[in-house]
């Protein structure tokens, strides 16, 4: 005999799959609206805008950390040539920093000696960037006295 209750059960789980399938699709059809052209041109112009004023910023931060980390290895390079002519070291040597993209480290006299008299006994960090030949400051130490000193136009902000 045929079972009503089985064969209703059935034609109603059918019935509200098409219907559930119907309203998805009823649904997304209606709002499949997306983002016009000219929302997404405001949106890159206001990041465009963004940028532009946030680059500069960030770079000039990148230039002031470098300048203090140039200032920091120069200390370092005084303070280590200072223990080691204190401790009565013979030919006392320091290690000269890595160059960086934006400093240089030149030394005129003998590699990484602290007592060389053709150099002065002067570390410098040279602000050269890009390629540059001529540097655009400098920040020299006197590695046996410590004494500092500047050459060209050093910024306001460098406190040496």
């Amino acid at each position: 005999m045929l079972d009503f209750k089985k064969v209703f059960r059935i034609r109603l789980d059918r019935f509200e799959l098409n219907l559930t399938a119907g309203l998805i699709r009823k649904y997304l059809n209606r709002n499949q609206e997306g983002f016009t052209l000219v929302e997404l041109i405001v949106v890159i112009v206001i990041l465009l805008i963004l940028g532009s004023i946030s680059i500069p910023s960030f770079l000039n931060i990148i230039e002031k950390v470098e300048a203090q980390a140039a200032q920091l290895n120069l200390m370092n390079a005084f303070e280590e040539c200072s223990t080691k002519i204190l401790f009565g070291e013979q030919n006392p040597t320091y290690s000269i920093p890595p160059n960086t993209s934006r400093f240089q480290y030149p030394d005129s006299g003998r590699d990484g000696y602290c007592l060389s008299p053709s150099s002065g006994n002067i570390l410098t960090a040279a602000r050269t960037a890009y390629g540059q030949r001529v540097s655009t400051y400098n920040l020299n130490i006197n590695v046996v006295t410590g004494a500092k000193s500047t050459e060209r136009s050093v910024p306001s902000w460098i406190n040496w």
